[in-house]
């Protein structure tokens, strides 16, 4: 249900360029490990900000036109995704791309027990990065409130990616933050002016609904404490008085459906 991330139209760089019309995965098959090499060192260039971009821009597409492939060769880049969030100087706006690249990694590359390692750090991080994101001051900075609203935007998306991904057993992993991504969205959702990115926390409420009532009885009951309240059910009503055209009503309906599946 989730939609595809934002991707920035920024201007690449020369090489991103050039990897991103490679597009034929059996292609790029055997330059996969020269292409993450370029990509880690790039990322730990932190004074090319519009290399950064660039090389993010492209490795979303990899992980998308690759997939498994990419497995062998993304350990490395999840390593210096992850030093980059951790790296206080790093550029922030930089910071959200990571986050949705993180979210690709998670659904298209180390789908189910393969992205286990990475689960803790990059839950913890986000979390560290929202609790940052709320004491900004953003009145009568619009350059603050947008930074704060794409951040949002891109926990969302990753939180969703990484959700979906997460094999059987993982999911008792993610549900430890459960309470994170629920303050997650009820944030987003009260203050996100943007329909998109309202829409955004609804549907990483679905993900979550529809993971969970999917799993084993102690995950559904903890799942149950966490997702089946007034707060969750008003939210909602809002959303149907809120927003009326039919696509919207199509995806209110179907977080109202994962919910009510999670109470069988």
């Amino acid at each position: 249900m989730s939609s595809r991330c934002r991707r920035s139209t920024s201007k690449r760089g020369a090489h991103g360029d050039r990897l991103h019309r490679l597009r034929t995965p059996g292609l790029l098959v055997p330059y996969l490990g020269n292409i993450a090499a370029y990509i880690v060192r790039v990322l730990q260039s932190q004074d090319e900000p519009d290399s950064v971009l660039s090389v993010v821009t492209t490795l979303g597409d990899l992980c998308l036109s690759c997939r498994e492939q990419m497995q062998p060769h993304i350990a490395p880049i999840m390593t210096a995704i992850i030093a980059g969030l951790e790296d206080t100087d790093y550029d922030r706006d930089l910071k959200c791309a990571f986050l949705q690249c993180i979210g690709d990694i998670a659904l298209n590359v180390l789908c189910g027990s393969n992205f286990r390692q990475f689960i803790d750090p990059v839950m913890v991080i986000g979390h560290q990065m929202y609790q940052a994101s709320c004491t900004i001051d953003v009145r009568g900075d619009p350059e603050s409130e947008e930074y704060v609203l794409s951040l949002w935007h891109s926990l969302c998306e990753m939180y969703s990616n990484v959700i979906q991904s997460a094999s059987t057993d993982d999911v008792m992993t993610v549900a430890g933050y459960f309470g994170n991504v629920v303050q997650l969205v009820f944030t987003v959702t009260g203050k996100a002016a943007e329909e998109d990115t309202f829409f955004k926390a609804l549907a990483l409420l679905g993900d979550l609904a529809s993971v969970v009532g999917k799993s084993n009885q102690q995950l559904r009951h903890m799942g149950r404490s966490a997702l089946l309240t007034q707060e969750v059910s008003a939210l909602l009503h809002k959303a149907h008085q809120t927003y009326r055209q039919k696509d919207q009503q199509k995806q209110i309906r179907w977080v109202q459906r994962c919910l009510n599946d999670l109470q069988r």
